[in-house]
């Protein structure tokens, strides 16, 4: 994009990840968090917060109906396919059953998105971050170390919860405390799994090399004494001295 910075450029590649956070600091560098599922919650978590860093009550969330999807159709340009405007559409069937039948799609594209497996990951997460659980919660300063992206355990005695949750912002109010939205953590619904093959759209190729002229002469057409000659220059003309295209 013109109008973006270079890191702005590669944020707007970066955001077409399934599951992926962005965080930009103050100096311009750029960090990527991407759920690992490998790796168990309390692996992947870089802290506890506890009553003692809290100092809010914990607002728990559940996904509103309008806010919902259980489809959702994505366009591309598909490389596979000489860049050629494409779509692919997923259905959830299993969250269609809970919402009783009833359709909840939208559409949506993004120019960071070049092949259908992309496309299936970044859709199927598009619906099932729509049905995750939301928090938000005020803490001391002393979790400034925190960044967006980070999986954090909030284990609260007083709020009665305890569980993993990932940081998706974060920001510090006039009284200096650090307001945190987070989301439950499930690197699950972050997955590659298409079974789709999809074939590569072959493009025509062309032989643009030239080939050279052959049997070239010179042939004097004036008498060796007159005060101005003339030569004539014959050649044979190479196989692709034209091109057509049927």
């Amino acid at each position: 994009f013109p109008s973006h910075d270079t890191i702005g450029n590669i944020e707007a590649l970066l955001e077409v990840i399934p599951g992926a956070i962005l965080f930009r600091d103050t100096k311009g560098k750029l960090k990527l968090s991407i759920p690992d599922s490998a790796k168990t919650s309390a692996e992947v978590s870089v802290a506890t917060l506890t009553d003692d860093v809290l100092i809010s009550g914990i607002e728990y969330s559940q996904p509103d109906a309008n806010d919902k999807l259980n489809r959702v159709k994505l366009t591309y340009a598909n490389s596979g396919k000489d860049f050629a405007s494409d779509s692919y559409e997923y259905k959830n069937e299993t969250y269609l059953a809970e919402d009783n039948g009833i359709v909840l799609s939208t559409e949506i594209t993004l120019a960071g998105v070049s092949n259908i497996y992309q496309a299936s990951g970044i859709a199927k997460a598009i619906v099932n971050e729509t049905r995750i659980a939301s928090y938000r919660f005020e803490t001391s300063h002393q979790t400034l170390f925190l960044e967006p992206g980070d999986v954090v355990r909030l284990n609260s005695a007083r709020n009665d919860i305890d569980r993993y949750v990932r940081i998706t912002n974060m920001r510090m109010n006039e009284e200096f405390a650090i307001e945190i939205d987070a989301i439950a953590y499930d690197p699950s619904i972050y997955v590659y799994d298409s079974t789709v093959i999809e074939n590569n759209y072959n493009r025509p190729q062309f032989d643009f090399s030239i080939g050279q002229v052959t049997g070239f002469g010179a042939n004097l057409l004036t008498s060796t004494d007159a005060l101005i000659g003339s030569i004539e220059l014959t050649w044979t003309d190479a196989d692709d001295i034209a091109v057509a295209e049927n």
